[in-house]
């Protein structure tokens, strides 16, 4: 049988899975990106538990309380859509040391990448 694993990135919408998983930085320690995007595969995948997104959002949006408020390990980047943070602040908080800008928006951080992860435990 041959494996596959679909990736749905989330500016793509989902709507062509038929059972897939999500994904999320949260769910993953070491990541400080809430970044979702799901998958599917002819094999069992399952997810790690979807903590509640507490963290704050580092921001330029004035509306946000938290605007204003200096750059700290404790708060998560956005990186779709460009986000606010700086690329150094980017890459340390995807796991990603070799991208630029452009790049890490549409990026997976390496430690949600499920297929080197998922193939390594199956036997076939």
């Amino acid at each position: 049988m041959r494996l596959w694993i679909a990736v749905h990135y989330r500016e793509r919408g989902y709507g062509s899975l038929k059972d897939p998983i999500m994904l999320c930085g949260g769910m993953f320690s070491g990541l400080r990106v809430y970044s979702i995007d799901c998958f599917e595969s002819n094999f069992d995948l399952v997810a790690p538990e979807h903590p509640k997104h507490k963290a704050l959002v580092y921001t330029f949006d004035k509306r946000k309380n938290h605007f204003g408020r200096a750059m700290s390990e404790e708060m998560f980047v956005q990186v779709t859509g460009g986000g606010n943070a700086s690329i150094a602040e980017k890459r340390k908080a995807m796991g990603i040391d070799w991208m630029i800008h452009k790049e890490i928006n549409e990026a997976i951080p390496p430690a949600i990448q499920i297929p080197r992860r998922a193939m390594g435990k199956l036997r076939v």
